[in-house]
């Protein structure tokens, strides 16, 4: 994607999306990059890393709460499934900021959990990239964490 190539025209919902989440990006491109569903290798790239990255900081997380290992194991298999996250997605207003791609009709821009997922995965990732590994903590722990729902899952201690 090249610096000028949708920035400029999504810029409103860019600084709408830091507004909201008290962020500013260094780098815009990487936030565009995360919202905008143009560019499937790239967005699918970032999704990977922001995955793996938020199942480490879940981890942590998860630890320092005294959790046991099946509990910890529990959670975080319930919590990394698409639906999940799609949720959690959906819950923080992403569809506010995400930049769907043409080709997806109304009910796929409401109900499509890929697009909410990969969103929230690639934020994650951006983020992280833009403001290392302390803010990414904070805004996992703020904005996804805290809305485990530790009960619905059905997670022995």
């Amino acid at each position: 994607m090249g610096s000028s190539d949708g920035l400029d025209k999504h810029l409103e919902k860019i600084l709408s999306f830091e507004k909201r989440f008290d962020l500013v990006f260094r780098d815009k491109g990487l936030l565009l990059a995360a919202l905008y569903h143009s560019d499937p290798v790239l967005k699918k790239r970032f999704a990977v890393a922001g995955d793996k990255l938020l199942d480490f900081l879940l981890f942590d997380f998860l630890m320092d709460k005294g959790y046991s290992k099946g509990k910890l194991d529990c959670i975080r298999q319930r919590l990394n499934t698409d639906v999940s996250l799609a949720r959690i997605g959906r819950d923080m207003g992403l569809s506010d900021f995400i930049i769907f791609p043409n080709s997806a009709d109304v009910e796929e821009r409401v109900t499509g959990d890929a697009y909410y997922n990969d969103t929230l995965e690639a934020l994650v990732y951006v983020i992280m990239k833009d403001y290392g590994l302390d803010k990414v903590t904070q805004f996992a722990e703020e904005y996804i964490f805290s809305k485990i729902p530790e009960n619905e899952y059905g997670c022995e201690n």
